[in-house]
């Protein structure tokens, strides 16, 4: 009995901190994120600041591959709707049909599986009807 509710406690704690990794690696670039917004303040040369936030941009995209994570490629791939959520059509003559244009928001991937879809704007050709 004292086995088992050990087990059931270990579990519980195993589940509950399951993202200790995550956050962990995560508190840098969230602590250098809000050094970019204290310095943004204080400066009026903008370009400092704005290197700093790609900077930490770059940070947490390597944190998210780290842990398996990984962007979902969009542009100029033919639509996908496994990885893809249409938001918009655009007629485009340099594209074929059902060609992701543009990236409104980037989706993610975990492991094999899709955390978020790309929302993406997708060609049709010219004089077809949108469906907006």
């Amino acid at each position: 009995d004292n086995y088992r509710k050990r087990t059931q406690r270990e579990l519980a704690d195993e589940r509950r901190y399951a993202a200790l990794p995550i956050v962990r690696d995560l508190l840098p670039a969230l602590d250098n994120l809000q050094r970019a917004i204290d310095a943004g303040e204080n400066v009026a040369d903008l370009s400092a600041m704005l290197q700093g936030v790609q900077m930490v941009t770059q940070q947490i995209a390597e944190v998210l591959t780290r842990h398996g994570a990984s962007p979902i490629a969009a542009l100029e791939r033919p639509f996908d709707p496994n990885l893809h959520e249409a938001i918009q059509q655009m007629p485009s003559a340099d594209h074929p049909p059902m060609t992701v244009i543009d990236e409104a928001e980037r989706g993610y991937t975990l492991h094999d599986r899709v955390i978020r879809p790309s929302k993406v704007i997708v060609s049709v050709a010219p004089g077809e009807p949108t469906a907006d």
